[in-house]
């Protein structure tokens, strides 16, 4: 589903060969509901499971086959968009002992109940 500049997708990986070299011109947030994906960049590398999500910005990285299909959903967006949130959101933050942001073009984040309920019951 496209809305705007927004596209929404619950997608089965159709990659046969061992690796894919994939350029995005979109920073996403990705959802694994089944299966398991390994993207590299460099010498940092990153396993997409259903115990992780990512957030990645736009940008190229080489994409591993696993044994199993990879399903997902994914919601794909420009910058723009992020920064929007990011100021419009700013004045309601805490801002004293704020973590360093990390600079990884792929960043995990771990999965928990709330999270694992709310995108499979998205999917049903």
């Amino acid at each position: 589903m496209a809305a705007n500049e927004f596209l929404f997708i619950h997608y089965k990986c159709p990659q046969e060969a061992k690796y894919a070299y994939v350029y995005n011109h979109f920073s996403q947030i990705v959802f694994t509901l089944q299966g398991t994906k390994n993207f590299h960049l460099g010498t940092q590398s990153w396993s997409m499971t259903v115990e992780t999500t990512h957030f990645a910005k736009k940008g190229a990285w080489k994409q591993e086959n696993s044994d199993f299909q990879w399903e997902l959903l994914a919601f794909y967006f420009l910058v723009e968009f992020l920064c929007n949130f990011y100021k419009e959101g700013l004045p309601l933050l805490p801002l004293s002992n704020l973590p360093t942001p990390p600079s990884d073009t792929i960043i995990c984040i771990q999965v928990n109940e709330s999270t694992r309920a709310f995108f499979y019951l998205k999917n049903r």
